[in-house]
C-alpha cells in the first residue's frame, strides 16, 4: 500500500520528510488501536442500540426486509443483514452486534489515509489523518450497533470512485464498475444516495 512505503536510504530528503511516512503509520495504529479498545470495553448497549439489536435479533433476513422496523427503528438492508449474518455466526453478543462497525471503523481510517495522502500536501495528510484518528465521533461509532460509520466508508469510498473515474479515461468499463459499486453500496447506507449522486 502506498501509505506505507518508506524510502530511508533516499540522502536528499529531508528530516521531515523521512519521519512523515513514521508519522502516518504511527497515526494509523493509534486510530486503530483507539477503535479496538473500545470495542473491546463490552460496554452494555444502550437504548437506540438495544431496539435495533432486538429487530435484529427477533427478525429473520426476509423480517429484516419489512422497514421501518419495531420501536421506530429503520437501517439500510445491507447493514442488517451483515450484522445479523454475524450474530448469527458468533452468538448475540454485544462483541457480535458491533464488529461490522469495528470493521468499517478501521477500514474508513485506512481509506481516509490513501485519499488524504493522495490529495494533501505532508502537512495536511498528517493532520487530517490524525484528526480522523482520534475524533470522538469517528471512533465511538465504530463501537456502536448503528450504521453511522458505515455511512462514513461508504462515503470514502465514493471518493475513491470518483477520483478513479476522472484521473483514468471514462470508458464504458470504468463507469459500468463504478455503477455497480454504486449499486451494492447504496444497500449499506442511507446518505450515499447523496454522495454517488
Amino acid at each position: 500500500m502506498k501509505i506505507f512505503q518508506v524510502n530511508a536510504h533516499d540522502k536528499s530528503q529531508s528530516p521531515a520528510e523521512k519521519i512523515y511516512p513514521y508519522s502516518l503509520i504511527t497515526l494509523i495504529l493509534i486510530g486503530l488501536i483507539l477503535r479496538v479498545r473500545l470495542f473491546l470495553t463490552g460496554r452494555s448497549v444502550w437504548l437506540d442500540e438495544a431496539m435495533l439489536a432486538l429487530n435484529i435479533l427477533h427478525r429473520s433476513f426476509v423480517g429484516l426486509l419489512d422497514q421501518p422496523m419495531e420501536y421506530g427503528q429503520s437501517s439500510p438492508i445491507g447493514y442488517v443483514f451483515s450484522v445479523k449474518a454475524i450474530t448469527v455466526l458468533l452468538g448475540d453478543s454485544e462483541y457480535a452486534f458491533r464488529l461490522f462497525s469495528l470493521l468499517a471503523g478501521c477500514s474508513a481510517l485506512l481509506l481516509m489515509a490513501l485519499l488524504s495522502r493522495r490529495f494533501l500536501n505532508q502537512a495536511g495528510a498528517i493532520f487530517s489523518i490524525a484528526l480522523f484518528a482520534v475524533g470522538p465521533h469517528v471512533v465511538y461509532y465504530s463501537a456502536e450497533v448503528k450504521q453511522y460509520i458505515v455511512d462514513v466508508a461508504v462515503s470514502l469510498i465514493f471518493m475513491m470512485i470518483a477520483f478513479k473515474l476522472i484521473d483514468k479515461q471514462s470508458t464504458l468499463k470504468n463507469f459500468l464498475l463504478c455503477s455497480g459499486a454504486g449499486a451494492i453500496l447504496l444497500w449499506f447506507s442511507q446518505p450515499a444516495v447523496f454522495s454517488m449522486a
